[in-house]
C-alpha cells in the first residue's frame, strides 16, 4: 500500500482552517469541554475571555481518575456539544527498567488512559443519543518508537484505538471522534519533557492546533471520523485524499504485513 503524499509542513494558521476565513462562525452557539486546560495546550481562560469577551468560561478543577469528581464535572458543565480529551500525564521520563513503577503506571492507566474512558463515558451518556464531536489528543509517540517516556507513548495509542471505537459504537447517531496530534509547541509540558534533540522540532504556534481542531468539527470533516490527524499536515490537501482515505480505511492503527479484518 502506497503511503498518503502528506508531508507535516504546516506550523500556523492558514486560510483554510482560519477562524477568520475557512472556519469562521464555526464554533457560535458551541458548547466544549476540554480536560486538562489547567495547563499545556488547555491553559486557555484567560485568552479566550480576552479575545472572546462574550464567550463564558467555566472552570472546574476535576480529577478525572474520580468517579464522582467526574459526575460532578458534567452536572456543573451542563450542555456540551464538543469534549476535548486533553488531560494527560508523560510519567517517569527514564530507560523502561529505571522507570518509577507508581508514576509510570499513574501516567499509563490512571490518568491517560482510565481517565480519559470515564471523561468519554460521561459524556456520551449525556448526548443521550444525539450527536456529539469528540478530539482524543494523541501524538505522533502514539506510532513513532523513541528512547524513554514509555508510559506516555504506549497510553497514546489507546487515545487513537478509543476514536475508533467511539466511531463504531456511535457514528449512527451523529458522534464524530477524531485522534489529534496537535504538533509541536514549545512551552508544553511534553515539549519541556523531550529530549533535546526531539524538542528543537518543536516549532509550531498554539493557533495551529486551535484553529485545526475547529476544522476537524465541521461536517465536511466528517469523513475522519475514527481516524488519527495530525495538526502538521494540510486540511485542504487532506480533503484531496478523502476518497481514497475512506475507500481504504487509511490513517487507522493496524498490524503490517497482514489483512486480517473482524
Amino acid at each position: 500500500m502506497d503511503a498518503l503524499p502528506i508531508k507535516p509542513t504546516r506550523h500556523d494558521v492558514y486560510d483554510f482552517i482560519s477562524p477568520n476565513a475557512g472556519t469562521k462562525d464555526a464554533a457560535v452557539g458551541k458548547s466544549v469541554l476540554v480536560t486538562g486546560a489547567g495547563s499545556g495546550f488547555g491553559e486557555s481562560k484567560a485568552s479566550i475571555e480576552a479575545e472572546s469577551p462574550k464567550c463564558r468560561v467555566l472552570c472546574v478543577p476535576t480529577d478525572i481518575t474520580d468517579p464522582e469528581a467526574v459526575a460532578n464535572l458534567f452536572q456543573r458543565a451542563g450542555k456540551i456539544d464538543i469534549l476535548v480529551n486533553n488531560a494527560g500525564f508523560t510519567g517517569d521520563i527514564n530507560l523502561l527498567a529505571k522507570t518509577d513503577f507508581q508514576k509510570w503506571w499513574m501516567a499509563f492507566v490512571q490518568i491517560n488512559v482510565r481517565g480519559t474512558y470515564m471523561v468519554t463515558c460521561e459524556f456520551l451518556k449525556l448526548l443521550k443519543g444525539g450527536p456529539g464531536f469528540v478530539l482524543n489528543v494523541s501524538s505522533r509517540s502514539s506510532y513513532v518508537t523513541a528512547e524513554g517516556m514509555s508510559a506516555y507513548r504506549v497510553s497514546k495509542p489507546a487515545m487513537n484505538r478509543l476514536a475508533e471505537f467511539i466511531d463504531k459504537d456511535y457514528a449512527s447517531q451523529g458522534v464524530v471522534a477524531i485522534a489529534f496530534y496537535p504538533g509541536g509547541v514549545p512551552g508544553t509540558k511534553v515539549a519541556d519533557a523531550a529530549p533535546e534533540w526531539l524538542r528543537k522540532n518543536f516549532k509550531d504556534t498554539p493557533a495551529l492546533p486551535a484553529a485545526t481542531a475547529l476544522y476537524l468539527t465541521l461536517p465536511r470533516a466528517k469523513y475522519l471520523s475514527g481516524r488519527f490527524i495530525n495538526a502538521q499536515w494540510d486540511m485542504e490537501e487532506l480533503e484531496s485524499h478523502r476518497e481514497r482515505i475512506v475507500s481504504e480505511d487509511l490513517l487507522k492503527m493496524r498490524v503490517l504485513g497482514i489483512d486480517d479484518h473482524l
